[in-house]
């Protein structure tokens, strides 16, 4: 059998996940902030009336 590695530290495991955790939460910040801003109600209907011409 191989030897086993000594557990790490509880604080280091906490750290992980912290890090992990606020890298997941600024890539979906990121994400959010590159989408287009929606259309108001006037855009759409003269998107609505191009659309029906093609």
């Amino acid at each position: 059998m191989p030897a086993r590695r000594p557990p790490r530290p509880l604080a280091d495991r906490n750290a992980d996940f912290i890090r992990h955790f606020t890298a997941k939460q600024q890539q979906a910040e990121e994400r959010i902030a590159k989408r287009p801003k929606a259309l108001i109600a006037d855009q759409r209907t003269a998107l609505r009336k191009q659309l029906e011409d093609t």
